[in-house]
């Protein structure tokens, strides 16, 4: 289900797990290069797109990593009270084709514009999302017929095993606090 996520929001995941990993309290911008492959803005970029993140789900904490004024050093604070998967769950429950997967399997999908006004997107993005999800439930023996409604005849277990897979993520996250 890491396909369904969108690419930025997977750096920022990938960026947090490497960070939780890092024993180090300071961590040059250099390092995080390196370690990803990225340029230099794509570092600052998912760096402050996981601090803002981490603000708005975590308001009550003291943030766990801060970027320094010059721009050249993370800082990260001893206490990491945070869980990389909550993370990815949430990114996952905003994207576009689980979205769009979840109206397909409860038959609310009438149209691709009444779901890009509805969710704040673009019809040609629903209309990519659409086929990545033809693309992925080809495989499974699943089609999307014309009327935007799943063909479930051949196997009915796809959406089942999906939708037990998120909720399997999202207890196991609250079983652990």
């Amino acid at each position: 289900m890491q396909w369904m996520i969108e690419k930025k929001d997977r750096q920022k995941v990938a960026l947090l797990e490497y960070l939780m990993q890092r024993p180090e309290l300071r961590l040059s911008i250099k390092m995080v290069q390196e370690a990803f492959d990225w340029s230099k803005y794509i570092a600052l970029t998912t760096i402050r797109d996981l601090v803002a993140d981490l603000a708005t789900f975590y308001p009550d904490l003291e943030p766990f990593v801060t970027l320094s004024d010059d721009e050249k050093t993370l800082i990260l604070n001893r206490e990491r009270n945070y869980d990389a998967t909550m993370f990815r769950l949430n990114y996952l429950r905003e994207s576009i084709p689980w979205l769009l997967m979840k109206e397909l399997f409860d038959e609310t999908m009438h149209s691709y514009d009444d779901f890009a006004v509805r969710n704040l997107t673009t019809v040609s993005t629903t209309r990519n999302a659409k086929l990545e999800l033809d693309d992925y439930f080809a495989g499974h023996g699943v089609v999307i017929t014309p009327a935007l409604m799943l063909d479930l005849r051949t196997d009915f277990s796809l959406p089942c095993k999906l939708i037990a897979e998120e909720h399997f993520l999202y207890d196991s996250i609250f079983t652990r606090i």
